[in-house]
């Protein structure tokens, strides 16, 4: 029986002054028995900030008008169980390694920076926010080709990063609010873009599949400078 064991330990600070300026941040720190012992643990902090300019403003316009900022990272351990251990199959051929063994398996960490403003006019004649985010994926989880003249497989940490960014946009209106009807409408919007980024211009195979006469094909390649899905 394969058992994964994951200890956390998370701290958090809120600050609020006015209800005008509302700071908060947060440290965790996470380890997982899928990693080697000299890898097991990350550590993610966060910290966010919102400022809420219609607290301030003399005009009666916004029922709030509120602009965010918040920065932070978190960690990914989805992995195979025992993935840092080598793996062998009983075949009529034998008995064969299927998967390298990898010590230094460690977390993947992805790093999101946004900001946002959030608006409401007018008891929700118009109401609404729109986002600007970025994350970075660093040492990237992925089974790949081990390397020649080994002919299994591995679990391993990519070198460089994937970048995803784009903006959301949500608008609405409330066209009706009475006691026994309500009408809104609502429109949301979201482009995003990710790009991988090696520092050496590598190709990548992965993607592997299993089965009767296909087992161990591979079925994606992973470029610098383009787009992963």
């Amino acid at each position: 029986k394969e058992v994964n064991k994951l200890a956390s330990a998370f701290a958090r600070v809120n600050y609020e002054w006015n209800d005008q300026i509302l700071v908060s941040a947060s440290f965790r720190a996470d380890g997982s028995s899928k990693f080697g012992e000299n890898n097991r643990w990350g550590y993610f902090p966060a910290v966010s900030a919102a400022y809420r300019l219609s607290e301030v403003m003399s005009s009666n316009t916004f029922d709030e008008l509120k602009v965010r900022v918040g920065w932070g990272q978190t960690g990914n351990q989805e992995i195979p169980n025992k993935a840092t251990q080598e793996t062998f199959q009983v075949t009529e051929n034998g008995i064969t390694r299927v998967r390298e063994a990898n010590p230094d398996l460690k977390w993947e960490v992805s790093t999101q920076f946004n900001v946002g403003v959030d608006l409401n006019i007018k008891n929700s004649l118009l109401y609404g926010n729109i986002d600007y985010f970025r994350r970075v994926i660093t040492d990237p989880l992925l089974l790949v080709e081990s390397e020649p003249p080994a002919v299994s497989q591995k679990w391993g940490n990519l070198p460089g990063s994937i970048t995803n960014q784009g903006i959301e946009v949500y608008v609405g209106t409330q066209l009706a609010n009475t006691k026994d009807f309500r009408l809104n409408i609502d429109f949301n919007a979201t482009y995003t873009t990710n790009v991988v980024s090696f520092p050496d211009e590598r190709e990548i195979f992965t993607g592997v599949l299993s089965g009767r006469s296909i087992n161990g094909t591979l079925t994606q390649i992973i470029r610098d400078g383009e787009g992963i899905g």
